[in-house]
């Protein structure tokens, strides 16, 4: 068995697999919300921070003591990747015996994420998306090949920290959030495919967006789903009325400060890109790291087995 634990801006996931009949089978997944997007100032982790994201690696680490794992791997996103006193954080769990380190450049989180969709059989051309923490990963593909990959500097939880001054954006802020991501979408110079286009979204903020919109929607099939009610369902959870609330707590109560810039996010990739459907998947960049480094000794390694 592997384990993985994925060390996010906004949450640290593990995830335990067995490589079964070729298969990579999900055995067990634990969670917890630490918000570490919100303890970068400057680019620098604050101590607490960095007590915090240490402390809960650690507390995963502690539950496979023990325990019949051949290697554990620990995968970095945004947030390690941009503060400036991220070697604190990687000395402190070099010590950990049969732990393999791994921070990821923003091309290679989107080639994850991008590897994890194609074991789905996605459409020829397309884009993946992953609304992160602290960070966007979008890759374009053409007949199953990457045309470009990249990562904006922009996700749920910093846009949250930098653009918001309540626990909702209003109008203004919304337009501050897009008018960012705009930029970067530009700057990042993305290679369009010939359309039509559909979004092939992974992660957690795409999987509560999904909630949101279908909440009778099947987490184990990405069923093709139309973009027209985004901005409808932004204008309800930004409304600021108390149904808006409810509707987020009876959802996705921890996601109650990020879901609705992670749909701002949304929205001006699908007019960015002029997308009108999207599939949400459940593997992602966790799925994607696992079978591309274990196809040396697993290289028909395909099938993805997810349901607990």
């Amino acid at each position: 068995m592997y384990a993985i634990i994925d060390l996010g801006s906004n949450t640290v996931r593990m995830n335990i697999y067995k490589v079964t009949k070729k298969t990579l089978k999900l055995k067990s997944s634990f969670k917890e919300t630490i918000s570490l997007a919100a303890y970068l100032d400057h680019d620098v982790l604050s101590d607490e921070g960095l007590n915090k994201a240490i402390t809960t690696v650690n507390k995963f680490l502690k539950q496979l003591k023990d325990s019949r794992i051949k290697k554990i791997y620990l995968i970095a996103t945004a947030t390690l990747r941009k503060a400036k006193n991220n070697d604190l954080f990687f000395k402190a769990l070099k010590v950990q015996k049969n732990l393999s380190i791994h921070l990821l450049s923003g091309r290679e989180e989107a080639e994850y994420d991008f590897h994890a969709v194609f074991l789905d059989a996605p459409d020829q051309n397309g884009i993946v998306v992953d609304i992160g923490g602290g960070s966007t990963e979008i890759v374009t593909y053409e007949n199953g090949k990457i045309l470009s990959a990249d990562a904006l500097s922009i996700g749920s939880l910093s846009a949250y920290m930098d653009h918001v001054k309540k626990l909702i954006p209003g109008p203004k802020e919304r337009r501050r959030i897009k008018r960012k991501v705009t930029r970067e979408l530009q700057h990042a110079q993305f290679i369009i495919p010939p359309g039509p286009l559909t979004i092939h979204g992974v992660g957690g903020t795409l999987r509560a967006a999904r909630k949101l919109l279908d909440i009778k929607a099947d987490p184990y099939h990405p069923n093709v789903m139309s973009l027209e009610a985004v901005k409808p369902l932004i204008e309800l959870l930004t409304s600021k009325e108390k149904s808006a609330y409810l509707k987020i707590i009876r959802t996705v109560p921890e996601r109650i400060h990020t879901i609705s810039t992670g749909l701002v996010i949304l929205e001006a990739i699908q007019e960015f890109f002029e997308v009108h459907s999207m599939k949400v998947f459940t593997q992602g960049v966790r799925e994607g790291f696992m079978v591309k480094n274990l196809e040396k000794d697993f290289p028909e390694l395909r099938p993805l087995q997810l349901k607990l």
